[in-house]
C-alpha cells in the first residue's frame, strides 16, 4: 500500500541495489545501464500514463494512492529486464579465455666419447 508514509524508504534500494551488485561483479557498464534505465523508464512511463489519465499526487483519489501506475509498471519492467538480461554473465562481459592446455615435452639425448657416455634429458613444462 503506497498510502504509508514509509514507502519512500524503498527508493534507495530500487535505485542503487542492482547497480551496486553489478559493480561488485566488476561490470561497470551494466551498472550504468541499470541505473540509467531505473531513472529514465519509470519517469517516461509515468509521463506517458499521465497523458492517458489525469493523475495528481495531491489528490490521492485520482491515481493509485499518489503514484502514477505507469511509473510503477515501468519500474517493475526495468527490474525484470535487469534480472533476466543484465543479470546474465554473458551479456556485455567478456568471457574469460580458457586456459591454454598444458603441454609437456621431454626429449632424451646422449653422447658417447672416449671417457664414457652422458645421458641427457631436456624438456618444456
Amino acid at each position: 500500500n503506497f498510502a504509508t508514509p514509509y514507502w519512500p524508504l524503498s527508493l534507495p534500494v530500487y535505485y542503487l541495489g542492482a547497480p551496486i551488485t553489478h559493480l561488485a561483479h566488476k561490470a561497470p557498464v551494466k551498472a550504468a545501464i541499470s541505473e540509467g534505465l531505473r531513472i529514465a523508464v519509470p519517469y517516461a512511463t509515468g509521463l506517458l500514463g499521465a497523458r492517458f489519465r489525469h493523475c495528481d499526487i495531491r489528490e490521492q483519489d485520482t491515481c493509485a494512492h499518489g503514484i502514477q501506475p505507469g511509473a510503477v509498471l515501468g519500474a517493475v519492467a526495468v527490474s525484470v529486464f535487469d534480472i533476466t538480461v543484465l543479470g546474465q554473465r554473458s551479456v556485455l562481459e567478456s568471457v574469460p579465455a580458457a586456459p591454454a592446455p598444458q603441454t609437456v615435452s621431454v626429449s632424451p639425448g646422449g653422447t658417447v666419447d672416449r671417457h664414457g657416455f652422458t645421458l641427457t634429458a631436456s624438456g618444456t613444462f
